[in-house]
């Protein structure tokens, strides 16, 4: 009898186990589903944010440009200052390349006579 007892006690302590177990993952899934609520709060507060700001850049360049800018035509001046910096380095790339042949066909000058 004592041996049942004891297969007894390990089987309900077992099942106790499990139980705490499951306890602990149903409160970690509860604090994961919290943290993960603060997340999209914070990425809706992040959004409004961002939707001000590009309210105030429109403002802006409207003042700036006299234009009313669509989306359209920030794609198109996104492009534009996209083609203009590789135009700027285009040129670097030129005017480097023009320097060095203006150099290499400069006739070398002879040393100042001394007197």
């Amino acid at each position: 009898m004592a041996l049942e007892n004891l297969i007894l006690s390990v089987i309900v302590a077992t099942l106790l186990a499990i139980v705490y177990a499951l306890r602990v993952l149903i409160r970690l899934e509860m604090r994961i589903a919290r943290i993960d609520f603060h997340i999209e709060r914070l990425a809706e507060s992040i959004m409004r944010e961002e939707k001000k700001i590009e309210a105030e850049e429109t403002a802006i360049e409207r003042k700036l440009f006299g234009a009313k800018k669509t989306t359209a035509t920030k794609s198109v001046a996104k492009k534009r200052t996209a083609t203009k910096s590789s135009a700027k380095r285009k040129k670097m790339a030129t005017k480097k390349k023009a320097t060095k042949k203006a150099v290499a066909k400069a006739p070398a000058k002879k040393p100042a006579k001394k007197k």
